[in-house]
């Protein structure tokens, strides 16, 4: 099965979505940055969202979502590469994440995309979850972002 990943600015679609696979989450926010995966139907099928925060630099992967008849097709994956590039482009120096302590899916596969799961020294957050971070240039002080992360999220 294929699939296409397109950036859009539909948030009712993107809202429909959310309530598909997050449906006890509240909305993740109207200034939010999306993403859809369509089927060869059209059909959507997942999505992602990020927000690029110029005050820290940074761009926090917020949501992914995928319908249980897309999963296991390496969206998630696909995802996480259209938002870095994006991040990029925004002049963000660092992304960061979190994921539940069992989502061990997600985990893999924001691994597998050069993220560093971190226990920063002053987050809150995580004793509930696992935060990542990928650095996206090499002069970027790796502490700093880490601890900034853990900052913003926890």
């Amino acid at each position: 099965m294929k699939f296409a990943i397109t950036k859009s600015e539909d948030i009712d679609e993107a809202r429909e979505v959310h309530k598909q696979t997050f449906p006890d989450d509240p909305w993740v926010g109207d200034d939010h940055e999306y993403w859809f995966a369509t089927d060869e139907a059209g059909s959507v099928v997942a999505f992602a969202t990020a927000v690029y925060s110029p005050a820290s630099q940074s761009v926090y992967l917020s949501r992914c979502g995928v319908l249980p008849e897309a999963a296991g097709h390496g969206l998630q994956r696909k995802f996480i590469r259209a938002r870095s590039i994006w991040a990029r482009g925004t002049g963000a120096k660092f992304i960061f994440t979190y994921t539940s302590l069992k989502n061990y899916p997600s985990m893999v596969s924001l691994i597998r995309s050069d993220f560093r799961m971190i226990k920063p020294k002053a987050a809150r957050a995580w004793r509930s979850f696992h935060i990542f971070v990928k650095v996206l240039y090499v002069d970027v002080d790796i502490k700093a972002a880490v601890e900034k992360a853990a900052e913003l999220i926890g």
